[in-house]
């Protein structure tokens, strides 16, 4: 041992390290830690101001990562809470008989599907979900996390059928998975699900909404299928069903959830961080007046981590060079599990701008799924604004097995822009003016260019930012080659198009 170790001394001089003790002890010196910090020390011990600021500090930044943390489940909380309040409880099915408009203020909808969901608890026994045929959809649990897909990508594949949900840690009979039956156990007692029926083709919205009605079902598994089933009319009930991240609105809500939900291994850190701020598990959650301000500050300033990560992303993540559009999810996995972590930030970002991905959205599923690309930024790099007039050309042949569209929302509430107009997309459902060589020129400003189509055109707020999802349905090859790439013109726009009332560079 005393060899070895005469060899190991021997060979850090040789090398010029110096592993000998420190003839003094080491000192702390005082320190600038960030810009609103002074750190100073006596006697190598925190002086008094020190302490009293680094014990505040630990809470706000715990709490800043705690609110990036719990997003998605928040935002799950949020939307439950707020279609209970619009009538919309536990089995009953929402559905958007009329489309989404924006009146509803809900995560990034689209105005092109029939849609159909909802946020069930599970409860203490099996649920069952009754699944129209011909629709995509998923089911999620309250982490925003896939459980299955539903219909075109589902086990059904577009034919319909029963899922049946077991609760988390069942422990009783389980129902026999046969033809047209799927069995699967949902981690959390929450389970949003969804069904998008298409207005494409010779199926009009009336038929999309008969197939959803007639076939869409949720009941517990003991009591049958023997009730009528409750749906309400999304399109003429609005709600209110996003985060505002700016109150302590969303503290309680997070306490709320943590006490509904079970706590899962992959959590425990963060909840051991959630305790340094008292959001413990069968505890009560008391913040001081003083701690209650810094909460509110902490939730604001992971609201604005989220934005700038998701309006600003860093690195190459651009899906087209030369393009501003980016993919909506910034993640490879639609369980936001990288290799050896998880994708913490990439889910709160996601998450703050639209509810749960479905497997079908990340999996290249050629013909089938459904890809989303987000923009926020013209040809130039500037952020949208409702006061300026932009072009977007979309080449000919989109390359989708359904359909493509383009949707507005609003950068503070993640929903279709309020312009005071039905209308807050745009794309191949519609009735739209095509070029010569099969292209389509659209237009987005607060007022349409004179001679475009009223289809091809949707109108912004001036003086309001916005951004938009261009979705792909049915995606085909040339979509994930890239060898189909949108148009763009960089620079200012041209004197005919000035005439127009185009102000801005293209997207």
């Amino acid at each position: 041992m005393k060899r070895l170790l005469v060899v190991i001394l021997c060979a850090a001089s040789i090398t010029g390290c110096d592993i000998s003790p420190p003839t003094t002890p080491t000192t702390n010196d005082g320190f600038e830690a960030g810009a609103h910090l002074t750190i100073e020390y006596n006697a190598n011990y925190p002086t008094e101001m020190t302490l009293e600021q680094m014990h505040k500090e630990l809470y706000f930044q715990s709490a800043v990562q705690i609110a990036l943390w719990a997003q998605p489940m928040v935002a799950v909380g949020v939307a439950k809470a707020g279609m209970e309040k619009a009538g919309i409880h536990n089995t009953t099915i929402s559905i958007a008989e009329q489309r989404a408009s924006s009146d509803n203020v809900i995560y990034t909808a689209n105005q092109e599907t029939v849609y159909a969901y909802g946020f069930t608890e599970i409860g203490d026994e099996p649920m069952v979900f009754e699944i129209a045929p011909k629709t995509l959809g998923f089911m999620a649990d309250a982490w925003q996390r896939p459980i299955e897909d539903l219909g075109l990508t589902g086990p059904d594949q577009g034919k319909g059928g029963k899922y049946i949900m077991l609760p988390p840690g069942y422990a009783g009979d389980v129902p026999d998975a046969s033809e047209g039956v799927y069995v699967f156990q949902s981690p959390t007692n929450t389970v949003f699900w969804l069904q998008r029926a298409f207005v494409t083709g010779d199926q009009t919205e009336e038929d999309a909404v008969n197939i959803l009605k007639a076939n869409s079902k949720i009941y517990p598994l003991s009591q049958g299928d023997s009730e009528e089933q409750h749906f309400v009319n999304q399109s003429k009930t609005p709600y209110y069903a996003v985060t505002r991240n700016d109150s302590m609105d969303y503290w309680y809500m997070l306490d709320k959830m943590i006490q509904l939900e079970p706590v899962q291994e992959r959590d425990l850190a963060m909840m051991g961080l959630a305790k340094t701020i008292g959001l413990q598990k069968d505890k009560k959650f008391a913040p001081t007046k003083e701690q209650q301000a810094v909460l509110v500050r902490a939730v604001k300033t992971a609201k604005a981590m989220m934005e700038a990560s998701g309006f600003d992303a860093q690195g190459e993540i651009k899906t087209w060079e030369g393009r501003q559009w980016e993919p909506a999810f910034q993640t490879k996995s639609p369980y936001f599990d990288g290799l050896g972590h998880t994708e913490t930030l990439e889910r709160a970002v996601f998450t703050y701008q639209a509810m749960t991905g479905a497997k079908s959205m990340v999996a290249k599923m050629v013909g089938k799924g459904s890809q989303y690309q987000i923009a926020t930024k013209d040809a130039n790099g500037e952020f949208l604004n409702g006061s300026n007039t932009y072009k977007l050309t979309v080449p000919a042949k989109v390359p989708v097995n359904n359909y493509w569209s383009i949707c507005v929302y609003d950068t503070e509430t993640r929903s279709l822009i309020a312009n005071g107009t039905p209308k807050s997309s745009t794309g191949s459902h519609l009735n739209l003016d095509l070029n010569e060589d099969g292209s389509v020129d659209l237009f987005f400003g607060p007022s349409k260019p004179q001679d475009v189509n009223e289809a091809n055109f949707v109108l912004t707020k001036p003086g309001e930012g916005w951004f938009t999802y261009f979705r792909f349905y049915g995606p085909l090859d040339e979509y994930f080659d890239k060898t189909w790439v949108p148009k763009v013109h960089v620079g200012m726009v041209d004197r005919q198009l000035r005439r127009q009332g185009v102000t801005n560079a293209f997207l």
